[in-house]
């Protein structure tokens, strides 16, 4: 049962690490299509699941980091790991991640990987 656990919290690291890999997190600016100057600001504003860039960050470096950024990078790993039928349910995990982590990071060690605590917290959560 150990091993099963321990090959399980494996599969999530690495599934949560590779959301962060350099291909996923490039800037898609040059991919983005050019719109017009008559683009409303509701349509510039940036989504709550975007620009997380935590998912190769230490403790220390969640722990700085913004509510808006550790919700974005939860939002990465929780849409890694499970399908999703609605973007509210997809929100709904991600906050649950967030502050699984936060609150794990409250006693972990500040170079920590915050992928090792974020595996961790979505086995907990039942997000295989």
């Amino acid at each position: 049962m150990l091993n099963r656990c321990l090959s399980t919290l494996g599969v999530a690291v690495l599934l949560l690490v590779s959301c962060g890999s350099p291909e996923a997190t490039q800037s898609t600016a040059s991919q983005a299509p050019n719109y017009s100057a008559a683009q409303t600001s509701a349509e510039n504003e940036k989504k709550w699941y975007e620009g997380g860039d935590l998912h190769r960050a230490s403790i220390g470096q969640w722990k700085a980091a913004t509510y808006e950024n550790r919700l974005a990078t939860s939002a990465d790993m929780v849409a890694n790991i499970k399908q999703f039928s609605s973007i509210e349910a997809m929100k709904s995990a991600a906050e649950e991640l967030e502050q699984c982590v936060s609150k794990a990071a409250e006693g972990a060690q500040a170079e920590q990987q915050v992928s090792e605590v974020a595996a961790a917290c979505a086995l907990l959560l039942g997000y295989r």
